[in-house]
């Protein structure tokens, strides 16, 4: 079985997506209004999607920093929530588009907003803890 180390400790595949899964019906119970854990776009307009469904050692989800790949590439980049806020109130999406040479005088302004995913450290809590 192919397995991935989380924080030190063995999960496989099948055991992260399943407690990404049931950390987004939990989510989606408790905030209804402005989360939502299912595909369909209908359901998802002006809500926040956990995509539990990327946990699969088959997914080609793009990693931050990657470039993507359309006629002129730009760079997959994460955000801070105040460029979402900002972003929104302005109704200007192209605010978010980032070329390799802006994305790098994005990180000298303001400083690497995916830097402290590198170095958190946690433990995937007890399944039975997260049921609805």
């Amino acid at each position: 079985m192919r397995r991935s180390t989380l924080s030190g400790s063995q999960h496989s595949w099948a055991e992260a997506k399943a407690f990404a899964r049931q950390l987004a019906r939990r989510l989606t119970a408790e905030e209804a209004e402005r989360v939502v854990d299912r595909q369909a776009r209908a359901l998802r307009r002006g809500k926040v999607l956990i995509d539990w469904l990327q946990n699969d050692p088959m997914r080609s989800t793009v990693a931050a920093y990657s470039l993507r790949a359309h006629g002129w590439p730009t760079v997959s980049a994460p955000l801070t929530w105040s460029e979402v806020e900002q972003t929104a109130a302005e109704e200007r999406p192209e605010l978010l588009t980032f070329e390799p040479s802006t994305v790098l005088e994005r990180i000298e302004r303001l400083g690497d907003p995916f830097g402290p995913v590198l170095e958190l450290e946690q433990r995937l809590p007890e399944q039975r803890l997260l049921e609805v």
